[in-house]
């Protein structure tokens, strides 16, 4: 995807400049530095790089990145990598083909001299093709009989069924229908002969709800209370989602918080631990009976519990959550699965990773989405049943991959964080979250949360949020966040809140909203461990709001900084000079003082970045804009920059490339 610029003197010096900005100069009698091991690990478009050393006792060492595809005579320059916590460097290479041979190296300078100092790695890129068939092929029909043979002619009744009786290499047909059953896959697949479980057709619906409410013709299920507009029923179970004519119904953990009904439209319910009454009330005091129920009877659509190698596509799945908060599919120690073309809905968590052994899986092309969420208070949907995500990883493995997806009226977009173990390597690292919209979000878009090892965040077009990307926090690192639109947050923008001592790359987002007092950068704890290039910042309010003072040791430069000119703003001020920059309690009008302070943004700008249409959400670039030709050389970033200089920002004025993403982007898996 990028192209190599040949300007490689300037390059290295702007690697040195990212590096070693802080870096102490080399005292009398310091220890070099030893290179003991280097990792390289794949995804499809990055390979994530690891390695320890022993000595470097003034910390100046630099851990240079280049590579080449195997066969090819032409290096090319990568960031060099970050210093992270127990004598490591860390960090990636982006935009690589899939499915191919790399060389890379890796070559270490110190001052104070190096052993080992220079390795080559060669690595392979995971492959987009997934070898499925060779096996048996089975069919399932709501019409079938379990009792039958799983063929076209005499298919099975339950997907269960033909599940159980599957082997490497089988390939399981679903035809259109809906099937009330959670599926459970313990039997894997192999790299070479993956076991695939694939809708024939469209209209194939997994679905976790009690057909008993959910078929009208099933009436007299209610009993009316005396109040008149609650009603009850006694499902024979406890369950944690429904829902009326598949709208979310609010959930209620005390009977006292039900009676008070704050959270109003559509409705609300309360079960009863003793005896298991469910009580609902719709926000129009309906009889139930009038409506499609949908109470979940089940915990997952497919809970696939430790097996390798299983694709999933093509499937509605719906209305789960039953002793658990639900799933869609629940890859449980499950690694190197395929979820694909599939429209998830109804459910605390439409893709949830569970155990360390999740790792590889690929998330691509699903729409995963909720209802009603964004009509209750935020308060009464954090720390409840309703704080879902689209994908889920508390505990989570490495090298998991969501992309070309759409995610909409959520809590949050992707959770892969886990407080309980922040900093436990084994979870949440070398990810690609890329290709994604994002939007109506009632939290946050993405948290990453913990250790986050070449976390990878990129070209996701994210749009009436109320926060964005959550750092909150970042434990080691490095964690990448570039070539992001984050359009119209409410709230924050980029979280830093319990901030860790990571080290985070924010390169060439553009961040924007007109929300009235909202500030283009507002954080909640102290700034540190950031570097910041080629950015837009945009907001209402504030360019920079941080509660407390940031780390003076931050990297901040060639980024834009705007605030809108707002009647509220000099009404709140009182003077027409607007307030440029907040920190704690101390306020900066101007990019000159930011710069005399901290020495942060000496190539910045303080300019309007005329976007096309804001109002649309359309944030490229006029060709007049301040942004276009003053962004900053960035290695195995921006190399395919036009003009005289990359721009600021994620969209490159004069890109051939159409469309909201700013790399563009690429359907995959249809």
């Amino acid at each position: 995807m990028k192209t190599f610029c040949p300007e490689i003197s300037q390059l290295l010096i702007i690697i040195l400049i990212i590096v070693s900005a802080f870096a102490p100069f080399p005292a009398s009698g310091a220890q070099g530095i030893k290179v003991k091991s280097v990792e390289a690990y794949p995804t499809f478009e990055c390979i994530g790089l690891r390695l320890v050393y022993e000595g470097d006792s003034d910390s100046n060492a630099v851990a240079n990145v280049r590579y080449r595809g195997i066969g090819k005579t032409e290096w090319r320059q990568a960031l060099p990598l970050g210093r992270i916590k127990g004598n490591r460097f860390a960090g990636s290479i982006f935009f690589l083909d899939s499915g191919t041979d790399y060389e890379v190296e890796i070559e270490v300078t110190d001052p104070a001299g190096v052993t080992n100092g220079k390795r080559a790695v060669p690595v392979r890129t995971r492959s987009e093709r997934f070898q499925e068939g060779g096996g048996r092929e089975y069919y399932v029909d709501p019409a079938g009989a379990d009792s039958g043979e799983g063929t076209a002619i005499n298919p099975f009744r339950t997907i269960q069924k033909a599940v159980d009786h599957s082997q490497p290499g089988d390939i399981i047909w679903v035809l259109p229908g809906v099937y009330r059953e959670a599926v459970e896959v313990r039997t894997s697949g192999r790299e070479d002969a993956y076991i695939a479980i694939k809708a024939l057709k469209k209209g194939v619906i997994i679905s976790g709800a009690d057909q008993n409410y959910e078929d009208l013709e099933k009436s007299g299920r209610w009993r009316a209370e005396k109040e008149g507009y609650i009603y009850s029923t006694a499902p024979g179970y406890e369950t944690r989602y429904v829902a009326a004519d598949g709208e979310r119904l609010y959930h209620y953990l005390t009977r006292q918080e039900f009676d008070n009904f704050i959270c109003g439209e559509p409705g609300g319910w309360y079960q009863g631990k003793e005896g298991k009454r469910l009580y609902v009330r719709l926000s129009s005091n309906e009889n139930p009976d009038k409506h499609s129920m949908q109470i979940a009877a089940r915990d997952a659509g497919f809970h696939i519990k430790g097996a390798d190698y299983i694709i999933i596509e093509g499937f509605e799945i719906r209305d789960f959550g039953k002793e658990t908060p639900g799933a869609g599919v629940h890859l449980d120690g499950a690694a190197w699965c395929v979820i694909r073309n599939c429209s998830i809905h109804g459910m605390n968590s439409g893709i949830m990773l569970s155990e360390p052994e999740s790792e590889g899986n690929l998330v691509e092309s699903c729409e995963i989405w909720d209802t009603s969420l964004s009509r209750w208070p935020w308060a009464m949907t954090k720390s409840r049943d309703e704080e879902g995500a689209g994908v889920m990883s508390f505990s989570g493995g490495r090298g998991n991959v969501v992309r070309s997806c759409r995610m909409y009226n959520l809590f949050d977009g992707l959770s892969p964080s886990n407080w309980g173990k922040q900093w436990t390597e084994a979870l949440n690292c070398d990810w690609d979250v890329y290709d994604n919209e994002i939007f109506d979000i009632r939290d946050d878009v993405i948290e990453p949360e913990g250790p986050c090892i070449n976390f990878r965040i990129w070209n996701n077009y994210c749009h009436d949020i109320f926060a964005g990307v959550s750092l909150a926090p970042i434990n080691c690192g490095p964690t990448y966040m570039m070539y992001n639109v984050l359009h119209d947050h409410s709230y924050l923008s980029i979280k830093y809140n319990g901030v860790g001592p990571g080290l985070c790359y924010i390169f060439h987002n553009t961040i924007y909203t007109s929300n009235q007092a909202v500030d283009a950068l507002r954080s909640v704890d102290r700034i540190e461990g950031q570097v910041f290039r080629n950015n837009i910042f945009c907001g209402d309010g504030l360019a920079i709001n941080a509660l407390k003072r940031p780390s003076a040791a931050n990297d901040f430069d060639y980024d834009t900084w705007y605030n809108l000119d707002n009647q509220w703003l000099k009404s709140y001020t009182g003077t027409d000079e607007k307030r440029l920059f907040q920190f704690g309690g101390e306020t900066i009008f101007s990019l000159k003082t930011l710069q005399d302070l901290f020495g942060w943004e000496m190539h910045g700008l303080y300019d309007d970045p005329h976007f096309v249409d804001a109002g649309s959400g359309n944030l490229k670039l006029k060709s007049d804009s301040p942004c276009i030709d003053n962004g900053q050389l960035l290695p195995n970033i921006n190399d395919n920059f036009k003009g005289n200089a990359p721009d600021m920002g994620a969209y490159e004025w004069g890109s051939l490339l159409r469309g909201r993403f700013p790399l563009g982007c690429q359907p995959r898996g249809r």
